[in-house]
């Protein structure tokens, strides 16, 4: 067979079995990116134009499916990246998908950038990262295939032109700013433009509410002539509202000035952040106290100030949440405490005697002045300290307790110090309520050693009409430990007795009967004198 014949008969068997000619369909993406004519300008900011196309090469077709050939040819799942780590400009969200891009077609997609202040003019080479699957052969009489993932970086090019213009920007800031006290921000603004600026304004504002600038919600300063690179630094006084919590805050920079023409300017929205500090902070040390039920007890501690400036004329103000614990005087003078210092407290506490023991909850909070004068008041400082049970000082008995209805009589009461320390200014006092009343109801006692016993007495009177029984009155015993601690109030119960009213005595009817046995002795007695 010639040459001629074996061209003719190939090309007959490709067209009557084009299945067994074509075994596979293989093919491939080839992407390629380019960028509109995208020109960015240094300081400001932009969009750049990216459009990522496909020219396919398809190495072998398919005759007879033609949906193999764009199989093999597609780009599928397709994710950009733009890499700006060594670029002049940042881009905001670098990473997209933009899902399949088929041979012939493309896809183009926004990207919005920043471009540095001091960006120098120029064109740069920008990576731009693809990856993406594809199907690299189809097997047409099986249908197998076969898929694969491809990474490749690609390459634009951007042009960055310098502004001509005079423009602003803050280059730093510093801010000295508490919640409690207010203070100052300085903002340091730099023209990074290439003409100088004449009659700038600099104004910072802020948009919370919580901020005075001068009795204001914004201040500027006048700065004048800013040449080409020039800084200037400006500072504002700031006043800080109720309700100001220490954290970050971001104010508001803004730059009016002139050109070189002699046109006004205004860059805006130069952002300034401003950290407001804590107020003064107060700690509490070797805080202890002596509470009892019933007692007059104390609570005392170290003021200590943990801030950083000092606090003027400070005022120590304690309050109790508990119905039968009180504070006898809310509020000590500690004077001027510097950072780092402490001073004592001290605070009365009394008792009740319905109190129950246990941990109870005091809050102390401390006033101070401010460097301008101000009052302020620190945040809420929690103390628990714990109340003991009802001590015991003192037993009673009564020694002459005994009485008739209708009575004035001396009630005699034996005290005895079962404590462990010396009471002093023992004061007892009995509750005369009906049927009893007292002219006298106290008696009192300089001093009873542990152990120690003396007696004391009281002016009881007994109601009339007082029915025979058993009674009790209630007596309080007030004392003082010797070492003019905590005062201590008991109270006891005292048994009295009301017996039976005894028979009143007709002494005048006695004294008729006295002198009539007189007179009959006498009588008698004169008589028999006679009769002898």
């Amino acid at each position: 067979m010639n040459r001629l014949q074996v061209v003719v008969v190939a090309v007959v068997v490709l067209l009557v079995v084009p299945g067994t000619a074509t075994a596979v369909v293989r093919g491939e993406p080839d992407l390629d990116a380019s960028v509109g004519d995208t020109t960015l300008t240094a300081g400001e900011d932009g969009t750049l134009e990216l459009t990522v196309a496909n020219s396919a090469d398809l190495e072998v077709a398919s005759l007879s499916n033609p949906a193999f050939n764009e199989r093999v040819t597609t780009a599928r799942g397709v994710e950009i990246r733009i890499d700006d780590g060594t670029l002049p400009f940042s881009v905001d969200s670098p990473r997209r998908v933009v899902g399949g891009i088929p041979d012939g077609a493309s896809a183009t997609i926004p990207f919005s950038v920043s471009v540095d202040d001091n960006a120098t003019a120029g064109t740069y080479r920008v990576p731009v990262e693809v990856e993406y699957t594809y199907t690299r052969q189809i097997a047409e009489l099986s249908g197998v295939t076969q898929q694969r993932t491809r990474s490749q970086t690609l390459h634009v090019r951007v042009r960055i032109e310098a502004d001509s213009e005079s423009r602003f920007r803050v280059v730093g800031a510093t801010a000295d700013v508490r919640a409690d006290d207010g203070g100052s921000v300085s903002v340091t603004v730099e023209n990074r433009g290439t003409e100088p600026a004449r009659d700038t304004v600099v104004t910072l504002s802020s948009p919370n509410e919580g901020f005075d600038l001068g009795g204001a919600p914004t201040n500027s300063r006048r700065i004048g002539r800013v040449a080409p690179g020039e800084q200037r630094t400006v500072t504002y006084a700031v006043d800080v509202r109720e309700g100001i919590r220490a954290q970050p805050y971001v104010f508001e920079a803004s730059a009016r000035y002139r050109n070189a023409d002699g046109e006004m300017r205004r860059d805006d929205s130069l952002p300034v952040a401003v950290t407001v500090g804590s107020g003064l902070r107060f700690s509490t040390e070797a805080v202890d106290s002596e509470l009892y039920v019933g007692e007059q007890g104390t609570l005392s501690g170290q003021l200590r100030n943990e801030g950083e400036r000092t606090a003027r004329n400070a005022v120590v103000v304690i309050e109790s949440s508990s119905p039968n614990v009180a504070v006898s005087e809310r509020t000590v003078a500690v004077g001027d405490l510097a950072p780092g210092s402490s001073a004592p407290f001290e605070f009365a506490v009394d008792v009740g005697p319905d109190a129950s023991d246990g941990p109870r909850p005091f809050t102390a909070i401390v006033n101070y002045e401010t460097a301008d004068g101000d009052t302020k008041a620190s945040d809420p400082i929690r103390l628990q300290r714990s109340v003991g049970a009802d001590r015991e000082f003192f037993t009673v008995e009564a020694v002459n307790a005994t009485f008739a209805a209708d009575t004035s009589n001396r009630l005699v009461v034996r005290l005895t110090n079962v404590g462990e320390t010396t009471r002093t200014d023992v004061t007892a006092r009995v509750a005369a309520t009906p049927p009893f009343s007292s002219v006298s109801p106290e008696a009192y006692v300089s001093r009873l050693e542990p152990g120690e016993s003396a007696e004391v007495a009281f002016e009881v009177s007994v109601n009339e009409d007082t029915v025979p029984s058993s009674h009790a009155l209630r007596m309080n015993v007030t004392s003082d430990p010797a070492d003019g601690d905590a005062a201590a109030t008991d109270a006891y119960r005292v048994p009295v007795e009301v017996g039976q009213e005894e028979s009143a005595v007709d002494t005048s009817s006695l004294a008729i009967l006295v002198v009539l046995g007189i007179a009959v002795a006498v009588a008698g007695g004169y008589w028999w004198v006679r009769r002898r």
